[in-house]
């Protein structure tokens, strides 16, 4: 079965994401980020699969944006996940994050898993994301 998986934020977490995604799964990428430079070249350099636009075809979600806009871009778009989906953030920070949308995702049967990979760069953004980046690198799942 082909996996969904949609990332939004494609910096260099979120992007790094993607592409290992891509080089180890079969499964089909969607990315979305409010940079539309950044959106075509995630897609000209096949970090991403498809532009994100249909939340309700998702088996995962991964949110890669600060926490605040995190939260906000959960509980916005929180009614067009399929039922059983999950979501995912990135976010450094747990509490203020769980707190606010544990409990909307399970009322709206959909799991949430906070996430925090050990991994990153002093350089930011998509040119210096890689496939490896996370590679040997602790992921933390609360």
């Amino acid at each position: 079965m082909n996996q969904k998986i949609g990332i939004v934020g494609l910096g260099l977490i979120g992007a790094s994401l993607a592409k290992a995604i891509k080089q180890n799964t079969e499964c089909t990428v969607y990315g979305l980020d409010i940079d539309g430079k950044t959106m075509k070249s995630a897609l000209a350099d096949h970090s991403i699969d498809r532009e994100l636009n249909d939340f309700g075809q998702l088996d995962l979600l991964i949110v890669a944006l600060f926490p605040k806009v995190t939260v906000e871009f959960i509980l916005e778009h929180i009614d067009q996940m399929k039922p059983g989906s999950i979501i995912m953030d990135i976010c450094g920070v747990k509490k203020s994050v769980v707190s606010q949308v544990a409990q909307v995702c399970k009322s709206h049967h959909v799991e949430f898993i906070g996430g925090h990979p050990m991994a990153g760069s002093e350089k930011t953004g998509l040119s210096n994301a890689s496939e490896t980046l996370l590679e040997n690198a602790y992921y933390i799942l609360t």
